[in-house]
């Protein structure tokens, strides 16, 4: 039987059985759709989780890519929803559970994103990097034996424009 651990004779025939049947099996229909409209999103596993901060962003997505493949499935339940029988009913609600489930885990990854300030972490690494470019630059100009106003003038300009790129980096 569809979606079913019994055959007919051993309880597959009786109502209750044949609606989970089909719930179990409107929900298997329902992730493979939605894992084929996801698979230009899936992240390789043998990359490896090289800045979480980043992993973390594509999670999210991956996410929300499928709680909209579900939820452009329940969209096109709505013409099923007015002529279904007992087992059409059965693949609707096995749609909207796993469209419900989908919301809640988008929620708890939202939430989560919020939590660890994901963004303000990557503001911070990009005005981390350019003060070690600063520092670099600044060993340089000193090994080169610049000194005096004319090091005080390329500490001014040095730091002025690296707090535009701050800024700009920030407003992206």
């Amino acid at each position: 039987m569809r979606g079913q651990q019994v055959c007919y004779q051993h309880g597959g025939a009786a109502p209750q059985n044949r609606a989970k049947g089909e719930r179990v099996f409107a929900q298997y229909q329902a992730k493979a759709h939605a894992a084929r409209l996801m698979h230009d999103l899936a992240y390789k596993a043998e990359n490896g989780i090289k800045d979480p901060l980043d992993a973390l962003e594509r999670l999210a997505v991956e996410i929300m890519a499928n709680k909209d493949a579900l939820g452009s499935m329940v969209n096109n339940l709505q013409g099923q929803i007015e002529i279904s029988n007992n087992f059409g009913d059965e693949k609707i609600r096995g749609v909207l559970e796993l469209y419900n489930s989908a919301l809640d885990r988008t929620m708890k990854v939202l939430d989560a994103l919020l939590k660890h300030d994901i963004e303000g972490k990557k503001i911070k690494i990009v005005q981390d990097q350019a003060q070690a470019v600063a520092a670099l630059v600044m060993r340089v100009l000193i090994g080169s034996g610049l000194t005096g106003p004319a090091l005080m003038k390329a500490k001014t300009e040095l730091s002025s424009g690296l707090k535009e790129l701050t800024v700009v980096e920030g407003d992206v």
